[in-house]
């Protein structure tokens, strides 16, 4: 099945896993360029540790929401690849997410 790559390999969402050790995830609620299904994120490699506040993942969040548990960067009603402002504001929050720290050691 033939899909965009903002499906696939931008981030969808950020995963909080417990400890500050999140996974971001694509489209599919797999790790970025994965195809296979993950039955644990946690032994994923690409898990990092990040301090994340509610303030940030207000910033994040399409909603605006502040949970820290599930981040989610954009909504697909309307599609964020047809509409202009869904995709600037997705590409705002892409730019957030990049300024975060984060610590490899689980």
């Amino acid at each position: 099945m033939k899909k965009e790559l903002i499906y696939t390999h931008f981030p969808y969402c950020i995963k909080h896993l417990g400890k500050h050790n999140y996974i971001v995830l694509n489209r599919d609620y797999k790790p970025l360029g994965t195809t296979d299904w993950i039955d644990d994120y946690t032994t994923h490699p690409s898990v990092r540790k990040i301090r994340l506040t509610q303030k940030q993942a207000k910033q994040l969040s399409y909603k605006g929401s502040d949970d820290v548990e599930c981040i989610y960067f954009f909504d697909e009603t309307p599609n964020v690849l047809t509409n202009k402002k869904a995709l600037s504001d997705y590409l705002n929050r892409l730019g957030l997410l990049a300024k975060l720290i984060c610590d490899d050691k689980k």
